[in-house]
């Protein structure tokens, strides 16, 4: 897409009607709840042409709209809400990109704009903790738009106050805003935003398969994927690598959300060569869940192995957390060399899966990429 500027005349910088392009905008003020601003080089128009262009926004709005499918951050890692590290009121929020669905009417389009570098929301400062009762905060990435009847042109970074309460309830989420994370404020003497205290709540924009995170593990025996994205029906696991234990086909175990309880868990997986149908693995309630088996130093030595597990309806409530999956590895070079594995499980359990830690028994992984992925 050109950039706008090229093509037009008589310069006059605007603010958010700017930014309706699809370009990235740049720079957060850093004077508390402060909005995204366009540097002024970015996008100029004549204020006699700015209905036109407007009208070109919205447009371009709905077709960004479209193509994206819902609203959320463009990359797993983008707008992170975390504890600061000097450990103060304020939250720290990573540089990325936000696409805000506008819901003041039905067909208000997707905004888009884009954090340049981590910055500090003050979120204990305009709102001091309660004296003896805790409260649910909100950070989001809010939009407004004079057009559709608001005071200013602006996205903000916000933290949304809530209501200090025995037990608390999260306030609710303003219009035209992307909900970031959940904050739970301590009462006094409480002065920090604690990690303990972060949920994050951040979707990921787009549509069809999006990758929602990666780990790698290099003479190590844990990976994690951590947090998961929840606005998506599945999860789609890819894992690939070797291992530095003894032998092929060297067992894999998940633990999900942290629970290491090995009586939550069930799972089967056998392994097919040409000559055999093996059972590696068939457990109730006594091991964590096989997932799959990666090469050994047994194996051939370039030759890495691969495992895919997906998890169906991973972010619902209403069902225990099932999955199914398959993979494959090479022990030799000859008739029989290749094995594949299946493997089905069960995590007894409703929640969310928010976490996936990802365990080699027996050794370490070795040059492992594990990807995540959402559809």
């Amino acid at each position: 897409m050109p950039a706008f500027a090229s093509i037009l005349a008589a310069p006059v910088a605007l603010q958010l009607v700017d930014r309706r392009c699809l370009r990235s905008l740049h720079d957060v003020k850093r004077d508390g709840l402060e909005p995204f601003a366009a540097k002024a080089t970015d996008f100029e128009v004549t204020v006699s042409r700015n209905e036109r262009i407007a009208q070109r926004r919205r447009w371009l709005r709905r077709t960004l709209k479209a193509q994206m499918v819902n609203e959320g951050i463009g990359f797993y890692s983008d707008l992170l809400v975390s504890q600061d590290g000097a450990g103060t009121g304020k939250a720290s929020i990573a540089a990325g990109d936000a696409f805000v669905l506008g819901d003041s009417t039905t067909d208000q389009g997707m905004y888009q704009d884009t954090n340049d570098a981590a910055y500090l929301l003050d979120v204990l400062g305009p709102n001091t903790p309660h004296a003896t009762l805790d409260r649910i905060d909100l950070v989001v990435a809010r939009v407004r738009d004079t057009y559709y009847g608001d005071g200013e042109n602006t996205m903000k970074l916000e933290a949304i106050t809530g209501t200090p309460a025995g037990s608390p309830s999260p306030p609710a989420l303003p219009g035209s805003a992307l909900f970031l994370a959940q904050l739970l404020v301590r009462h006094t003497p409480n002065t920090q935003i604690l990690t303990a205290d972060i949920t994050d709540k951040r979707p990921v924009a787009g549509r069809g398969r999006i990758l929602l995170g990666k780990a790698t593990a290099n003479g190590v025996a844990t990976m994690t994927l951590s947090p998961i994205a929840q606005n998506f029906e599945k999860l789609t696991l890819i894992l690939y690598g070797k291992t530095d234990a003894a032998g092929s086909g060297n067992v894999v175990r998940a633990t999900l959300n942290g629970d290491s309880a090995v009586g939550n868990y069930d799972s089967y997986a056998y392994r097919i060569n040409t000559s055999t149908v093996a059972v590696v693995g068939e457990t109730y309630g006594t091991q964590l869940p096989v997932v799959g088996a990666m090469e050994g130093v047994g194996g051939l030595a370039s030759v890495p192995g691969i495992i895919v597990v997906e998890f169906p309806g991973y972010a619902g409530t209403n069902f225990h957390k099932i999955f199914s999956g398959f993979g494959n590895h090479q022990d030799s070079a000859v008739a029989g060399g290749f094995s594949s594995d299946r493997v089905e499980g069960r995590w007894r359990s409703t929640a969310p899966i928010t976490s996936i830690l990802l365990t080699q028994i027996g050794g370490n992984f070795i040059n492992a990429v594990a990807l995540l992925y959402g559809e």
